[in-house]
């Protein structure tokens, strides 16, 4: 699909400010600077510049001019996956901020499906867990089938706040686990998570589901912490080509 101008124009400031060649509170080029820098009218540069302010990127001080919004502290989560989609990248931030809302969910929601589990819930826990290890050595599926073995397990519990919150940073997510699995013994790991999970699920033991769940977050992390440099990498990586 051919870029339109604004387009072009928008995906550019996104892409400046998400990897802080523009940083908050700087002020915004003039529509006459992006004006020459494009070769095209005002108005088409002042369509960009609209999107923009309705991204809640940047915003218009009146006497004053356009400055760059601090978007990290002033938008929703929406806004950041709309730029990762855009642009590629994710910003290293954000990834350890998921990993520790995941450290920190994850195994309460093992413990809580341990103790309610049915039957046939188990069995749906038994078919994901099958499906995500025999895409282990399929890199277009395993992701997906990684996010969806978790996601069974959110349904199960059936809290509508955790499951409608990890639905929406399914992108996210999907990027990092993209880059988990190209290293070397995730997939060892994932199968034993996969059959301890399932075990003490299917003995309702709800500390072991914990337990299980925890250690496998945390191994997960300190893989991508590691690998990635996440801790002293402050700015966007990328995980995954759009």
């Amino acid at each position: 699909m051919i870029e339109s101008i604004p387009q072009k124009i928008v995906k550019d400031m996104e892409l400046a400010i998400f990897t802080g060649e523009l940083n908050p509170h700087d002020r915004f080029p003039s529509e006459r600077e992006l004006a020459e820098r494009y070769g095209v009218s005002r108005p088409v540069v002042r369509e960009a510049v609209t999107h923009l302010t309705q991204l809640g990127l940047v915003k218009s001080v009146p006497k004053s001019g356009t400055y760059v919004s601090d978007f990290k502290a002033e938008t929703s989560l929406s806004l950041l996956i709309h730029i990762m989609r855009t642009t590629g990248l994710v910003d290293s931030d954000v990834v350890l901020s998921l990993l520790k809302v995941r450290r920190m969910a994850e195994p309460f929601v093992a413990y809580e499906v341990a103790l309610k589990i049915t039957d046939d819930e188990l069995e749906l826990m038994k078919c994901a867990g099958t499906e995500l290890i025999t895409s282990l050595d399929d890199m277009a599926k395993v992701s997906e089938a990684d996010f969806n073995f978790h996601f069974t397990l959110i349904k199960v519990m059936n809290d509508l706040i955790i499951r409608l919150t990890f639905n929406t940073i399914k992108p996210v997510y999907r990027y990092y686990t993209d880059y988990y699995y190209t290293l070397e013994g995730t997939g060892a790991a994932t199968v034993s998570f996969v059959k301890d999970l399932l075990a003490a699920l299917e003995t309702r033991d709800p500390q072991a589901a914990r337990r299980v769940m925890e250690d496998a977050v945390i191994y997960a992390e300190k893989r991508l912490i590691d690998s990635l440099d996440l801790t002293t990498r402050k700015q966007p990586i990328i995980l995954r080509q759009t």
